[in-house]
This record gives structure tokens, C-alpha cells and sequence, in this order.
């Protein structure tokens, strides 16, 4: 407690009763305050023995209610000493009472000591809640008093809230953008499964995505969880995993998967080869309006009146379309002359696409002695009969165009006979159809290799 008499340095007999009478009138105000806590705790008493609080919330009650009576006493003292000298300052001849002004201010300092360690007791409380807002409140409340401006615990604790402020600044803002990549990550997904999508859209949904990870790992990753971490690992895997499903592996065999064309790795040619001829369906998705005609238009189908040009440009619809999944330097284009021989003969110089021997073990073709199939015009292309090589198609059903050579994209010839063919001369593998570039009919078709 602080009194008057321990602040001055020696006793003002002359001015007691006016010392007195202002303490009697601060006593009256305090003492109303006082009162009224003290009432609160006999309440407070009450209702714990009536068992309607706990004995925890009683004591957290009664701590509060006490410190409440030493804080009126405490303040009461120097409140009461500062009106005291006040007063007497304003009494003639004391006006410049060398006395009253040095307890003047040393009531002054006794007050900022207070406030000071109520200041520091809140920061450090704070600070141990981690509430880091009100700890910088409280310690820039230290350092605002007189005599504490460059005190060392208050810069301290207050450096060590603000570190906390903009760590978590940080980290909430990194939680944020983390938020924000996976909302449109996961949209972004869904375009990437959708297996309608045109592959480079897909494709492009699978950039943007990683783009968006990749950015967001490297700017916020020393904010961000252990948990929100691993998220962002495991949906770049799963993206890439996605990704390489829309691209063709060397080696591999591969389907456009919105098409759903195959093709078949060939390692003799070092490229794919259509697994069967170009379709009525796969066909429309470049010209939707296309007629192949009468008993000939099933999407399963071999298209057919198409020549040279169609097919050639259908060959560059389909690269630009899937420019971003092909392997830099490779395109979708006829096979050449060379090309077709190969893996019509499977690599045994064989007579006949089937083999040496006659008829025909399987395909499309005309009537003949000893063969038969169930077709009197093109077929699906699953049941043309597959090669060794695991080719339908290559005998019978249409005519396939080819190309001079890889750099020589002029036309070549058609191969391998059709659905209405039966001489063995037309069947053979090394044979030339007499059809030209320009021609169009029931029997022309087309497959399509990707290479250089």
C-alpha cells in the first residue's frame, strides 16, 4: 500500500485537513466499490454451498473478485496521494511547493511502475495463450509509459509477438492460397478424368494443376502443415499418374482416349501402327457429316469413300489435335510403302498376310474355294482377323493407302485387298491395287501409323 506520509519527505502540519478531507471523499468512493465486491462474494459463497456452481468455477470467481479489492486499494492509495498534492499546489503560497511537485512525480513514476507490470504481466499471459495480438497490445502499452520507452523486457516481448504475428500471417495466408490451389486442383480433376475431353484439354488441365502445386509448394511450403504437405505430394502424383495415361510410352502399346483409336507398338518399324483400319466413328469425330453409304456406315466400320487427300488430311487434323500427348518429332500419317510390307509380312517375308499357304486363314474377303466368312461387305474391324504382329485387318475388309517414304509424303498405292476380293494375285502381300490417288469407292480405306 502507499500512503501519503511514505511519499513525503517530511510532514505538511499546515495542510493536513485539507489532505484529510480529500481522503475521506476518495475513501467514500472506493469504499461504495469495496462494498459492493464484497457482497458479490458472499453470494459467491452462497452458491457454492447451494452446489449450483463447481469448486473451480467458484475459486477462478473468488481469485478475480479479490484481485478487484487490491486493485481499488492499490490505485486508491496513489489516486488519493496525487488529488492531495494536487490540491495543495492550488493553496496560496505552496503554488510552487518544491515538496509537492517531487511527490507529484514521484507518485507519477510509482504509477507507471504499476501500470508497467500490469502491462508485462498481460503480455507475458498472452503470450503464453499464444494469443500474439494481445501481447503486442500489452507490450506497446509498456513501452508507452514514461521511463519505460527503451525498456529491454518490453522490446523483447514485444519482438517476439510480432515474430508470432507475421509467422502466423504467414501461415494463414499460406493455408489460404493451399485452400485456393486444391479447390481449382480438384476442378481441374474432374476435366482431366472426363475421358469425352479432347486429350490436349485434358492435357492442359494437367499443367494448370501441376503449375498451381508446384507454385504453391515453393512459395508456401515452410508455412504450410506436415498434413497440407502430403496433400499437395499426393495430388501431384496422382496428376502425374493421369497424365502419363494421356501420353504415349515408347514401347508401349497406346489409345487416344477420347477416340479410343489404337495402335500397336511395333519395334521392327520403331513406331505405332493402327491396330486396325481408321473406323466410320473415329472418322466423324474430324468430319461428323461423313457418309460412307448404304450397308457401309456402321461406326465400327472401316470408313470408306475417302481417297488420298481425306486421308492425309485426316492424318493432320489428328496430329494437331493431339500435338501436346505425341513425342516431339513424331506424327500421325499413312504408312509408307515399306512400312505396310513389313508388318503386313510379320517379318517372315510371308506370301500371303495370313501366311504362304492358300486360302485364307482369316480376314475379309470375296468367295473362294475353301474359305468362307460371314460377311458380304465390310465388317467391324475387331472381326477383319488378326495378324501375328496383332494387326486386324491388314488382308481384306478396304484397301489401306500408303506413301512413297517418311519424307516423301506423296501418294504410293493401295494394299491388301478388299471385302469383294478373291483372286490369290490381288491377295498376295507384296501386290499394288490399281486404284489412284483420286479414287473413291466401297473398298478404299485407310490406317494410320504414329512415327517421325
Amino acid at each position: 500500500m502507499f500512503l501519503v506520509d511514505d511519499i513525503l519527505l517530511a510532514p505538511f502540519k499546515g495542510l493536513m485537513w485539507v489532505f484529510e478531507e480529500i481522503r475521506d471523499a476518495a475513501d467514500q468512493d472506493r469504499g461504495a466499490e469495496a462494498d459492493a465486491i464484497t457482497l458479490e462474494l458472499q453470494r459467491l459463497y452462497t452458491t457454492l454451498e447451494s452446489g449450483k456452481i463447481t469448486e473451480a468455477e467458484f475459486d477462478l470467481k473468488e481469485a478475480e473478485l479479490l484481485d478487484r479489492l487490491d486493485q481499488i486499494q492499490e490505485s486508491g492509495d496513489l489516486e488519493d496521494a496525487e488529488n492531495v498534492f494536487k490540491k495543495a499546489l492550488t493553496i496560496p503560497g505552496y503554488t510552487e511547493d518544491s515538496l509537492a511537485i517531487f511527490a507529484l512525480q514521484k507518485i507519477e513514476k510509482l504509477k507507471n511502475d504499476i501500470e508497467y507490470g500490469k502491462a508485462m504481466d498481460e503480455g507475458k499471459k498472452a503470450i503464453s495463450g499464444e494469443k500474439w495480438s494481445e501481447a503486442e497490445v500489452a507490450f506497446k502499452k509498456a513501452l508507452s509509459l514514461k521511463g519505460y520507452e527503451s525498456d529491454l523486457s518490453a522490446l523483447e516481448g514485444l519482438k517476439s509477438a510480432e515474430k508470432e504475428l507475421e509467422l502466423k500471417k504467414n501461415r494463414d495466408a499460406a493455408k489460404a492460397a493451399f485452400e485456393d490451389a486444391s479447390k481449382k486442383v480438384i476442378t481441374l480433376l474432374i476435366s482431366i478424368q472426363n475421358e469425352s475431353k479432347p486429350t490436349t484439354e485434358r492435357l492442359n488441365a494437367c499443367d494448370e494443376a501441376l503449375s498451381l502445386l508446384d507454385s504453391t509448394d515453393k512459395f508456401c511450403k515452410i508455412y504450410l502443415s506436415s498434413g497440407d504437405q502430403s496433400e499437395i505430394s499426393s495430388l501431384k502424383s496422382q496428376i502425374a499418374t493421369l497424365k502419363s495415361k494421356l501420353c504415349p510410352v515408347l514401347g508401349n502399346d497406346w489409345a487416344i482416349p477420347d477416340i479410343g483409336m489404337e495402335f500397336v507398338w511395333i519395334k521392327a518399324l520403331d513406331c505405332w501402327v493402327g491396330k486396325y483400319e481408321v473406323t466410320n466413328g473415329e472418322y466423324r469425330k474430324y468430319k461428323a457429316d461423313h457418309d460412307s453409304k448404304d450397308y457401309f456406315n456402321g461406326n465400327r466400320q472401316p470408313v470408306v469413300y475417302v481417297n488420298y487427300d481425306n486421308a492425309t488430311e485426316y492424318a493432320k487434323w489428328l496430329t494437331e489435335r493431339e500435338r501436346k500427348a505425341i513425342p516431339a518429332g513424331y506424327i500421325y500419317r499413312l504408312p509408307t510403302e515399306k512400312e505396310w510390307t513389313t508388318f503386313c509380312q510379320c517379318g517372315d517375308n510371308r506370301e500371303y498376310p495370313w501366311g504362304n499357304e492358300w486360302p485364307p486363314k482369316y480376314g475379309n474377303y470375296g468367295s473362294m474355294v475353301g474359305y468362307y466368312d460371314d460377311f458380304f461387305e465390310t465388317c467391324p474391324v475387331e472381326n477383319s482377323g488378326k495378324n501375328d504382329w496383332g494387326l486386324y485387318g491388314v488382308g481384306g475388309n478396304v484397301w489401306e493407302c500408303t506413301i512413297k517414304s517418311s519424307s516423301d509424303l506423296s501418294f504410293d498405292a493401295w494394299r491388301g485387298a478388299s471385302w469383294c476380293n478373291d483372286y490369290p494375285g490381288d491377295l498376295r502381300s507384296a501386290y499394288h491395287g490399281v486404284y489412284s490417288a483420286l479414287d473413291r469407292g466401297n473398298v478404299i480405306g485407310f490406317r494410320l501409323v504414329l512415327s517421325r
